[in-house]
């Protein structure tokens, strides 16, 4: 773990824990609804703006076309890359956490 912090039920700077530093994967669902947010409300705007979103990995393509001003529902398998997306934001989030902690 980069420079030895990890997850803890208390901040120790000694002992180098914190409670925010957790995998994904063990968020709450309302923890992770955190993450999902922004990356939803992004790919609705690309989708409004008349991006397309291919997906390119096993094969598959998904091709999302505007619709008239009719508010963007994503697809169930953009709600996958939703969530991947999420998860990759925390990921970020939490090394720069571990960064900031790393400086004190």
């Amino acid at each position: 773990v980069l420079l030895g912090w990890k997850y803890g039920e208390c901040v120790d700077e000694k002992a180098k824990t914190h409670p925010q530093l957790r995998m994904y994967k063990g968020l709450t669902e309302k923890e992770k609804e955190i993450y999902r947010w922004p990356i939803r409300e992004s790919l609705r705007s690309m989708l409004a703006m008349g991006w397309n979103v291919d997906r390119t990995k096993d094969g598959e393509s998904i091709s999302q076309q505007r619709e008239s001003e009719k508010m963007r529902k994503i697809s169930q398998a953009s709600q996958g890359m939703v969530e991947v997306m999420a998860e990759n934001y925390h990921n970020i989030w939490a090394k720069k956490k571990k960064s900031d902690l790393g400086s004190k």
